[in-house]
């Protein structure tokens, strides 16, 4: 073996050494693998036993309807959909602390500054549409920017072993020092503080003013920039112990607000890098990304128009999805966009 041969045993030997060291994680890289596969076999697991549970219970019932004959299949039927047919235990057993929040009205809130007008659902407390005041459709129609039937924001988290969505509860309106008049909140002296509740129970089955969940919505007189926080007070306790992050989904149908669509220019999701550049979904076909690098923003951008989710320092683990709808019921739909982010807690 010659000088030559050895020199270049060893060059291999080192490149391979180095890739070695250069290819494995770090420690915190590492350490967050590890809680993103704990956290998902838990979920699997606890979605296993609930589904074990729900169909067990679903065997006994049918058993014991066929028991009891039509006649009375009939009045267990009523019975079970009636309003008081439903008891507090049976909705604590499927929604835990959140039992009482499962049962409520549906409002509609209205906020509103010189520019913008927008609707607030008590159920899920989120935003279910935006208008526009200053501006019209291309037939002089009100400019909205999302269909309102189909607008979803919601947060996900586990709670003595349930798996709890906000979108599912009903919220209680928290006016604040706001004068208003029944459910219309406009601005008044120069801005408009408002929040929605979801309130825990406490162990005597009431709800807990010192543990909820809180969107608090902020509006200037004359700004398209909303203020928007989510305030966890109180949740140490419900909350899973082990929980490190709360997933925040967000879904829309983009409106057309022109009378042609630009193929060069279309409907899309942009989203911001933390520290890097701005990058964006196809503008044509529908597609989708998978982001393992932190965001600082989310865009749903039509022609025109934009609606856009901010983070205070970051999002995480980002899933973003642009589908068509091939029959939307909306005559003016355009493009279902979807994004599936982690907030970190």
């Amino acid at each position: 073996m010659n000088k030559d041969t050895i020199v270049g045993f060893i060059l291999i030997a080192v490149i391979l050494v180095g890739y070695s060291i250069w290819m494995t994680p770090s420690q915190e890289e590492m350490e967050q693998r590890r809680r993103q596969a704990d956290s998902i076999s838990v979920v699997r697991q606890q979605q296993r036993v609930l589904d074990s549970v729900r169909m067990a219970a679903e065997i006994k019932r049918v058993q014991q309807e066929l028991e009891q004959g039509p006649d009375k299949v009939e009045a267990t039927i009523d019975q079970q959909t009636s309003e008081s047919g439903i008891g507090y235990q049976q909705l604590r057993d499927r929604f835990g602390l959140f039992a009482s929040a499962s049962k409520g009205q549906e409002r509609i809130i209205y906020l509103e500054n010189d520019v913008m007008r927008i609707a607030v659902n008590t159920k899920g407390g989120y935003i279910r549409e935006v208008e526009l005041k200053n501006y019209k459709t291309f037939d002089s129609m009100p400019l909205k920017i999302f269909d309102v039937n189909t607008a979803l924001f919601d947060l996900s988290f586990f709670a003595q072993n349930r798996n709890i969505n906000t979108s599912n509860f009903f919220f209680e309106p928290y006016y604040r020092s706001q004068v208003y008049d029944g459910d219309e909140l406009k601005t008044r002296n120069d801005s408009l503080v408002f929040g929605m509740r979801l309130y825990a129970d406490n162990d005597m089955g009431e709800q807990d003013p010192n543990q909820y969940i809180e969107f608090e919505y902020r509006l200037q007189t004359d700004q398209y920039m909303m203020g928007f926080d989510i305030n966890l007070v109180g949740m140490d306790n419900v909350m899973a112990a082990n929980t490190s992050f709360i997933g925040l989904d967000w879904k829309a149908d983009m409106l057309r607000q022109e009378k042609s669509v630009d193929r060069f220019n279309g409907s899309t999701i942009y989203y911001k890098h933390l520290n890097d550049d701005v990058d964006y979904l196809s503008e044509g076909d529908s597609d989708e990304e998978s982001i393992r690098t932190r965001l600082k923003w989310v865009s749903y951008k039509q022609r025109f128009f934009s609606a856009s989710l901010i983070a205070g320092e970051h999002f995480d683990n980002a899933e973003l999805r642009t589908t068509t709808n091939p029959s939307p019921a909306n005559p003016r739909y355009l493009k279902t966009m979807h994004a599936s982010l982690e907030l970190p807690f």
